[in-house]
């Protein structure tokens, strides 16, 4: 698929996407050879990034949702993305 993905002339419409994009994969799945495909469609993002995550396949968030929770929201405080606020903090 992300082999696909760069070679469709649909690839060059990713430079007009202008929210944050986070394209994660396990090292163990099916698409152990993505990073560098990965990176590529991560680069034709204005705000992509590419992570593979260690021991995980194709169903990461169902093996260890705690990692593609912490990878999602280390993503997000990177882009600078607050999703709650305690309510005790000002604009809360």
């Amino acid at each position: 698929v992300y082999e696909m993905a760069t070679a469709h002339p649909a690839f060059s419409a990713l430079a007009s996407v202008t929210c944050p994009v986070l394209l994660l994969a396990g090292d163990e799945s099916d698409f152990a050879t993505l990073d560098d495909r990965m990176g590529r469609i991560a680069d034709a993002l204005p705000h992509g990034e590419s992570q593979v995550l260690q021991g995980l396949d194709h169903f990461g968030p169902m093996e260890d949702p705690q990692a593609v929770a912490r990878a999602v929201m280390e993503f997000l405080q990177r882009q600078h993305i607050r999703l709650w606020a305690p309510p005790d903090e000002p604009g809360a």
